[in-house]
């Protein structure tokens, strides 16, 4: 048993009412069983109850069993001698004490709470599968999904902007850089995201718009602050790109990362690091200011062409210094593209308009990515096979929240397709 069960037939009312007594034989009337507390302190406030007859107004604490109350500390924590009534699932022969020693009357639920409410939750909680209801038909429930994709969609991208937010504040509110340390992690992809958001941070927005005399220069300023360019000289170039960085390091008094930091080993050479530094080099030469563009742009075709930039002729022929190969285009593919735009640019407009309050700019986050094709990943896919739509990166990005949040987390009690099964009769 669960807290967060017995939390849930409180909140929801899902026991016999009436009558009512505490564990001592007293008899309880409900007025009012409270709302329920997100922050720290007792589960319910603002609880309006009977006791024989006494009125009373204040909290009500959940536990699985009674003795919690010693374990949780709460006769020492002032917050809860409001509580009015201790509501237990079952009751191990322990009576919560108040502060100044008065015993706070208990309820057990564990014998009030209807059969099909614990049939529903014992159904859910005991399956092993990726999705709990996955045997339960949840698309029975057209509109409880639909709200609850919504909702887990809105959880992720409050998520995502918190992040960004965060980083904001990092970096003195400057939106143009933090943008660019997410669209560098971004291509970092999960092994080198640190690495390359630590490249950004130590290579900002402004140092690269005082070199923007060419991509060659970019290029030196990147390779260089990544320490790419501490080794024995491979070729030409890299001695060329080694020179340049020499002298923009004792110009600009800037130190390089270890090259030790990145990660090759299993990695397709498209994924290679130094290619991913290629491709933010020419990024962020092509577009320096790129967020002032991406929170004005709404043609999803434009937003495509800021990062679909052709690498420096170098690049076009290695995937390493000093080791050429045939000739082909490095720059982002398409699918890479849309996922950044899902994973950077949305998110980012999402956050701003937050920041700024402006609602129609967070509207925008979700309008992008109903125009952006779904992923496709075994997440996914598991969740389209027990009927869930999954037709744009809107549909996509709300199943992975549902999943990660609810799912995974067996939050049934906090999702509306759980709350629909479990109090269904």
């Amino acid at each position: 048993m669960q807290e967060e069960f017995v939390q849930f037939v409180w909140h929801h009312g899902l026991f016999e009412n009436k009558p009512l007594k505490t564990i001592h034989q007293g008899e309880i009337i409900l007025f009012d069983r409270g709302l329920l507390n997100s922050d720290a302190g007792p589960d319910f406030t603002n609880a309006r109850i009977s006791i024989d007859g006494q009125s009373w107004a204040g909290a009500i604490e959940i536990h699985v069993k009674a003795s919690e109350w010693k374990a949780h500390k709460h006769k020492e924590d002032p917050r809860y001698n409001s509580v009015v009534l201790h509501v237990v699932w079952e009751y191990d022969n322990f009576d919560a004490l108040r502060s100044d020693g008065s015993i706070i009357p208990t309820l057990e639920l564990k014998s009030l709470v209807n059969h099909s409410v614990l049939e529903n939750h014992y159904a859910l909680h005991g399956q092993l599968s990726m999705v709990p209801c996955a045997k339960l038909n949840p698309m029975h429930y057209e509109m409880n999904v639909k709200s609850a994709l919504h909702r887990a969609l809105a959880d992720r991208m409050i998520q995502k902007s918190n992040r960004l937010v965060k980083l904001v504040k990092n970096h003195t509110n400057d939106w143009q850089q933090v943008f660019y340390i997410a669209t560098a992690r971004y291509l970092g992809m999960k092994v080198n995201a640190e690495a390359m958001e630590e490249l950004a941070s130590r290579t900002p927005n402004e140092l690269l718009a005082k070199n923007k005399e060419s991509l060659f220069r970019t290029e030196a300023l990147l390779f260089g602050q990544s320490g790419f360019l501490d080794a024995p000289s491979l070729d030409q170039y890299h001695t060329d790109l080694k020179k340049e960085y020499d002298y923009l390091k004792k110009k600009h008094s800037i130190t390089s990362m270890s090259v030790l930091q990145w990660k090759f080993s299993r990695m397709r050479p498209s994924n290679f690091p130094t290619i991913r530094i290629a491709q933010l080099a020419g990024i962020v030469f092509n577009q320096l200011h790129l967020f002032s563009k991406v929170i004005e742009e709404r043609q999803v075709v434009k937003l495509k062409s800021y990062f679909a930039v052709e690498l420096s002729e170098y690049w076009q022929e290695h995937f390493s210094f000093g080791k050429k190969t045939v000739k082909g285009s490095k720059r982002l593919g398409n699918n890479s593209i849309e996922s950044l735009l899902i994973n950077v640019v949305a998110p980012i407009l999402f956050a701003y308009g937050k920041h700024r309050g402006d609602d129609a700019m967070t509207e925008r986050a979700f309008d992008l990515l109903e125009l952006l094709k779904p992923e496709s990943n075994k997440y996914t896919r598991f969740y389209e096979c027990i009927g869930f739509s999954n037709e744009s990166a809107y549909d996509s990005q709300a199943i992975l929240g549902l999943k990660e949040n609810y799912c995974d987390k067996r939050l049934c009690t906090k999702c509306s397709i759980g709350i629909k099964m479990l109090t269904q009769s």
